[in-house]
């Protein structure tokens, strides 16, 4: 989920403080790496955001660099990856979009259509 905003009007820092807010109680919110706040709902259900000048990027994915390398590891065994993900598909996206309509809504000043 990609959503403009208007140029250097909010940083990583402030979307981090405001999903551990909203977020914080029920999961795990923290810095995927320094450019990357991960909502975490488990070890292998989270969304990444990513805040640049001019946007926010919403995307589902597996939250943690480890769960990450094990993945990409599976692709060498063809035929586990795919099942694997489409178990947990669902559950990615429904966080993905509760983060991004959050985001939608806590920012909306900001958004630009």
């Amino acid at each position: 989920m990609k959503l403009k905003i208007k140029e250097n009007s909010v940083t990583l820092q402030e979307v981090k403080e405001a999903l551990e807010k909203e977020f914080g109680n029920k999961n795990k919110v923290g810095n995927y790496y320094s450019k990357v706040v991960s909502v975490a709902k488990s070890k292998l259900i989270g969304a990444n955001d990513f805040v640049f000048k001019n946007k926010i990027i919403v995307k589902r994915t597996f939250p943690t660099i480890v769960t990450n390398i094990i993945i990409v590891l599976c692709f060498i065994l063809p035929g586990i990856v795919t099942p694997l993900f489409l178990v947990f598909h669902k559950k990615m996206k429904a966080i993905e979009k509760e983060v991004g309509d959050f985001i939608k809504k806590e920012y909306s000043d900001i958004l630009i259509n």
